[in-house]
């Protein structure tokens, strides 16, 4: 699904006067009115040019006065949305011209927008200047069926799609007004999986095979080789971003204009077009496409398949969410249910489950009981350890002298709590690891034994382990290692950057301190980076637990104004931290993208001249990639970067979670499956396959010993990855992307993801030398260009000079905590190259914060659930006591017995 605005009446116009992409006279298909809105204007059936053309010029179809007030020049004239078959529907419509297809496609696509329909609001102007929207329901849409794509070299390929042009005027009940969809550019994926569902289930009903596919459906028996062959436009943008180092969805879109043809250059006369499609088809294909057509399937619903579809979406949704909209959940059930069940059915199956619910309509809240448990299991271990403990080292006299009052202060409380569960909270560059090494030498000095953890390899090995001295591990090894645990008992847990864990792993310790009577202290900043695991449990013990966080909230990393900024945007204030920014000179407007990031390139490479160390940042990986290419460039203009490109195959994580793992349609032939842990079938951590094929829910891949099927039934054993060639060359910068322990006989150190290292050449047989001595196989891949990082992984790093890459093509994922991320890192300066300063302020003002379970629940119920919580606490302190005086009772009477009991007695 595809939405575009348009502001151009002439555009608007000259486009929907034809009907098709063809050059030879085209017949001009008529369009057909839809929308409760076109109903009350007296519009239905098919369009007529002339009345159509009033609407764009915002007057009423048949009265000379306008259908809204508002008539400026820069006026919305509408909005098209676009619905698109999926490739092998249109290749089978090209070869067999069945109107009957053609039909499924336009009904399908008008059942939507009448769907979406419900969603259309208008802006409401309330006293004092106030905004606010008001629902509608209700639009004037004209719609036209496609039959093919933009030529290539002259020729189209078959391409069914529906542009629904919505008009900017909605109802209110007494008047004309403005049209509002930001509801349904928000849930535009949600109302896609609604098109391609109801158009499988049509394709099915008129007696055509349909399949699952990893976005919607393909015919079944069309093979994937075919479809490519069909879709030379979307190979060409695949190829211009491959080039372009491109991999946001948003942006390939952007770069469709620049492989246009005309709409003029088809060569081929439109009734002739069909005989063209069979001839580019190879006999087998050809067969296949004739026995698809004889129409002799019999479509069957599964039984429990909309049940099946809602259990994935389940998994798969709260696996990095506690909180979904009820829309998000009902796209990946509906999408997983595509060609076995209906939208109804999924509606169905979604209202009868028992959810932690808030809200109603299209802004309904969800939640698991599963979720809620979690949460209420970490707060119950926060809210019974209050007061339960003894203090750390009272007395402590600070070592460090020059620690300010409000780092004393901080050192003091963890140290002389009585809490087993504290939360030391500090701002970026407040010298929260300063505190906590005075803190971690005041307890063992005090006879405490500390275990340091971090929720990344990098934060535990690269900073803590190698940086500050600690013997840190990472969270994930501490809480599968049983003999860590055990070395932990009766001690202290310090978690560092404990803001970036995820609820479930954050229960998972409490449990743990519980077993080994372990107390916690987690140290972190709840205002930067969210955890990529579900839920906020910092925010969440901080706000309901009933603890009281130690504080260091004074900015020492960052001098003058620059700290003032920093400050702003870490008590949230965007508009005070851009502004003195702004004033500081270090945001930059540079409209053109090449211009502005040869710019950014220049001041990096100026930067490392003078040897000042230098982070560059961006939101997303498609600015990421595009800038890099940039530095690359200056680095070897300027010597830095020299010899030969050397091109190697990388692996990219797909990033599929465990439910997506477990389903075939994830899989596409080229993937690379990696072991972490034994798997079944006999395979090992680090064995690898590639996929060959997806067929019948199996995922096969080739072996020495034949083909042989994924275990995708066991998905935590392994990772998915897509192979990516990039080009090397001596002096690049390298980031490991993946954790690497060196072999055993080895000698070298093991390499932490997030490292990042200078290539320093290539030996013979083609492996990486890097700067830390040691060479990794080319063949390893788990590597990537390392100069520019996203802001999520610079979390945590200190850099005299940041540069932040943050265009419009990095403003969906722009927000108040990536803002501040990326401008903390620097000591000296930041600089942001931006293309719209005044967009990016907006961008950067949208919160995308999530939500906990807790958050869904009235204070109300959760007070009562925290009673049930502390009775079930108490009722089970008793149990363990009682069971521990027993244990004690039983040893004494053994004891007695053995002392005044002959043998034989005994």
């Amino acid at each position: 699904m595809r939405i575009t605005h348009s502001k151009s009446s002439r555009d608007a116009k000259n486009y929907y006067a034809f009907s098709d992409y063809y050059d030879s006279g085209p017949s001009q298909l008529k369009g057909a009115w839809f929308g409760r809105g076109a109903t009350m204007l007296g519009l239905e059936g098919d369009v007529e040019k002339e009345l159509f053309d009033r609407l764009i010029d915002n007057l009423l179809p048949f009265e000379d006065k306008r259908l809204t007030q508002r008539n400026r020049p820069d006026r919305r004239v509408g909005t098209d949305i676009t619905l698109s078959a999926p490739k092998s529907v249109s290749l089978l419509w090209g070869v067999t011209q069945d109107q009957e297809i053609l039909q499924a496609v336009q009904d399908a696509a008008h059942e939507t927008y009448a769907c979406l329909e419900q969603d259309v609001q208008t802006r409401v102007n309330q006293k004092r200047g106030t905004m606010t929207l008001a629902k509608t329901g209700n639009l004037v849409g004209a719609s036209w069926l496609h039959t093919t794509a933009r030529p290539v070299d002259g020729h189209p390929d078959p391409q069914l799609h529906v542009h629904g042009f919505v008009l900017n005027a909605t109802n209110t009940g007494n008047r004309w007004t403005a049209a509002d969809l930001s509801a349904v550019v928000r849930d535009s994926g949600y109302y896609e999986a609604i098109f391609q569902s109801r158009l499988a289930g049509k394709i099915a009903s008129i007696g055509y095979p349909v399949e699952r596919s990893e976005r919607d459906f393909e015919i079944a028996g069309v093979t994937r080789q075919t479809i490519e062959k069909f879709s030379r436009r979307t190979s060409l943008i695949e190829k211009l971003a491959e080039e372009k180092g491109v991999t946001d969805s948003a942006a390939k879109g952007s770069l469709g204009a620049q492989t246009r043809d005309k709409k003029s250059t088809n060569l081929v006369p439109e009734g002739q077009l069909p005989a063209f499609w069979r001839q580019r088809l190879t006999d087998e294909e050809a067969a296949t496409l004739k026995a698809i057509a004889a129409k002799d399937y019999v479509p069957q619903k599964q039984k429990e398949a909309a049940g099946k579809a809602v259990d994935f979406a389940t998994d798969h949704c709260f696996e990095l969410k506690s909180v979904v909209r009820e829309r998000e959940l009902l796209r990946e059930a509906i999408r997983h249910g595509i060609g076995q069940t209906s939208v109804a059915d999924i509606h169905q199956q979604v209202a009868n489950r028992d959810w932690i619910k808030e809200g109603e309509g299209e802004n309904t809240l969800l939640s698991t009981r599963k979720v809620l448990a979690e949460e209420q299991a970490l707060l119950a271990f926060a809210r019974s350890g209050r007061g339960q403990v003894s203090a750390l080292a009272l007395g402590h006299a600070i070592e460090r002298e020059w620690f300010s009052d409000e780092q004393k202060t901080a050192v003091t409380g963890l140290l002389e709590s009585n809490d087993r569960l504290q939360i030391l909270r500090g701002v970026a560059g407040s010298g929260k690891t300063s505190l906590m090494s005075e803190a971690i030498d005041a307890m063992k000095k005090n006879g405490n034994h500390v275990t340091v953890l971090a929720p990344t390899a990098k934060a535990a090995h690269g900073v803590l382990r190698e940086q500050e001295g600690f013997d840190a591990e990472t969270l994930a090894y501490f809480l599968k290692n049983e003999q860590k645990q055990n070395d932990a008992k009766h001690g202290v847990i310090w978690v560092d950057e404990a803001g970036l864990i995820g609820t479930q792993d954050l229960a998972e310790l409490t449990r743990v301190a519980s077993q080994i009577d372990a107390r916690i202290i987690l140290s972190g900043d709840s205002q930067q980076h969210q955890p990529v695991a579900r839920g906020l449990p910092l925010r969440l013990l901080e706000s309901d637990a009933g603890i009281k966080p130690h504080q260091v909230s004074t900015i020492r990393r960052q001098r003058g104004e620059y700290r003032h900024a920093v400050t702003s945007l870490s008590r949230g204030d965007v508009d005070a931290g851009l502004d003195q920014l702004e004033k500081l000179g270090f945001i930059k407007e540079i409209d053109d993208d090449q211009q502005r990031n040869e710019q950014l390139a220049r001041d990096y490479a100026d930067s490392i001249q003078v040897k000042k160390s230098c982070l560059v940042v961006a939101p997303t990986h498609a600015e990421r990639e595009s800038v890099t290419e940039a530095i690359r460039s200056e680095l070897r203009s300027r010597g830095k970067i020299t010899g030969k490109e050397q091109s190697i195959v990388t692996l990219r994580s797909k990033r599929l979670t465990e439910a997506q793992r477990g389903d075939a349609t994830s899989y596409s032939p080229g993937d690379v499956v990696e072991f972490v842990t034994k798997g079944k079938g006999g395979y090992k951590p680090g064995d690898r396959l590639t996929i060959e094929s997806v067929a019948d829910g199996r995922v096969l891949a080739g072996t020495p010993d034949g083909m042989a099927s994924v275990p995708i039934e066991s998905p935590k054993s392994f990772d998915v990855y897509r192979p990516h060639n990039s080009n090397f060359a001596e002096g690049d910068l390298l980031r490991i992307t993946k954790n690497r322990r060196p072999d055993r006989n080895s000698s070298a150190k093991r390499l932490n993801n997030g490292t990042v290292l200078t290539l320093k050449g290539f030996t013979g047989s083609g492996d990486l030398k890097l700067s830390n001595g040691q060479t990794v196989p080319a063949e390893w891949g788990h590597f990537d260009h390392g100069t520019t990082v996203t802001s999520y992984a610079s979390q945590g790093q200190t850099f005299d000079r940041v540069l932040v890459a943050q265009s419009s093509l990095s403003f969906p994922a722009s927000s108040p905590e990536q803002a501040y991320v990326s401008v903390s890192r620097g000591r000296e300066q930041v600089t942001i190259y931006t293309d719209d300063r005044v967009a990016l302020r907006q961008a950067v003002k949208q919160s995308h914060q999530a939500m906990n379970a807790s958050d869904l629940i009235p204070n109300s119920v959760q007070e009562e659930i925290a009673a049930n919580g502390r009775l079930k606490e108490a009722i089970e302190r008793a149990r363990t006591q009682a069971q521990r005086f027993a244990a004690k009772q039983i040893e004494r009477i053994r004891e007695w017995v053995s002392a005044h009991q002959p043998q034989h007695a005994r």
